[in-house]
Parts: structure tokens; C-alpha cells; sequence
């Protein structure tokens, strides 16, 4: 049985922002905030291979979210995937 174990993680950032103005303006300054959203995410995982048909990994994500709306959130999932390859 060949065994196989692999570690990753994934990073995300993300920013996000609306600006509007209702007259037309010379600086990018003057422009009003209307929506502002910031989102970072890490995703450490751990992947093993039992044997050639069946793989599986287990992963940790944390999500941190603000924006103006709700203000500041955060999110916790654990799980785990198990792939069983069919071949007929």
C-alpha cells in the first residue's frame, strides 16, 4: 500500500468598495463610500491517499468578514472529505 500525505493552505484577501457622486468631480477623493467590504480567509488542509481508490483530507477554515453593513464577523468550519474512485 502506497501511502501518500500532503499539507496546504489557502489564503484569501479580498477588499471590495463602492464610491458614487451625483455631480461630476475633478478628484477621486470626493467621492462618497457606499459600500465597503473586506474578507480574509485561511484554509489549512491535510490530504492522504489510503490506497489508489480511496483518498481523503481534512481542512480547518477561518473567515474573518467586516463591511459597513453588519460590521466585523467571524466564521469556523472543520470537516473533512473522503474520495472513493469507481472504476469499471
Amino acid at each position: 500500500i502506497e501511502n501518500d500525505i500532503n499539507f496546504g493552505v489557502d489564503v484569501i484577501y479580498d477588499r471590495s468598495e463602492i464610491l458614487m457622486t451625483s455631480v461630476i468631480i475633478e478628484d477621486p477623493s470626493d467621492f462618497n463610500q457606499q459600500k465597503l467590504s473586506k474578507t480574509f480567509s485561511i484554509k489549512p488542509r491535510v490530504s492522504y491517499s489510503f490506497t489508489t481508490y480511496v483518498t481523503g483530507d481534512f481542512y480547518y477554515n477561518y473567515i474573518l468578514t467586516e463591511n459597513k453593513t453588519t460590521g466585523s464577523t467571524e466564521e469556523r468550519d472543520i470537516g473533512f472529505n473522503i474520495r472513493i474512485k469507481i472504476k469499471g
